[in-house]
């Protein structure tokens, strides 16, 4: 069974939501069992990612297998506390799974390095490719998903586009 903990975004955020949602749906799809440890906000921030972070190491110790981030830069911020206490410095016998979202250059860094586990790339092709087809529409006088594969998600006002995992 895998313990983890979560670092959010923010509280009651959709963003953060769907993130958290979404991270833990994939790792319950491939049939690994889990269990909940924590969930604590930092406001996507490295220094409250740093801080939360090491507030949960003392609280739950080695009992962390994995630390689940919203972004990357919470994710940075964890890195930095768990290795204040000799997590994640190349003994593989003190390991401690991160994984981010937004595959910023330094968390790329950090998984080469094989200190982060892994992160998330927001395409920003498909990104780019959303934002025109949907304004166009809406520019045009067109239902803002018309004639389009996409589709709003739960809020009726946001489209969820695919992420991509990056592992080095």
């Amino acid at each position: 069974m895998l313990e983890y903990v979560i670092l959010k975004g923010q509280h009651n955020n959709i963003e953060s939501n769907e993130r958290t949602d979404a991270a833990i749906s994939a790792i319950n799809n491939a049939g690994i069992k889990t269990k909940e440890l924590a969930v604590k906000v930092a406001n996507w921030d490295v220094d409250l990612g740093r801080i939360t972070a090491d507030s949960l190491f003392l609280n739950f110790g080695n009992k962390i297998e994995a630390i689940i981030s919203n972004n990357d830069a919470m994710a940075i911020g964890a890195i930095e506390a768990i290795q204040k206490y000799g997590f994640n410095k190349g003994d593989e016998s003190k390991y401690i799974a991160v994984f981010g979202i937004d595959a910023l250059p330094e968390a790329k860094e950090l998984i080469k390095q094989g200190v982060m586990a892994g992160t998330v790339i927001q395409d920003p092709l498909n990104m780019a490719q959303a934002i025109y087809a949907i304004g166009m529409n809406v520019f045009q006088g067109d239902e803002p998903l018309y004639n389009t594969q996409y589709m709003f998600d739960d809020t009726k006002i946001a489209v969820r586009l695919p992420y991509k995992k990056y592992i080095g």
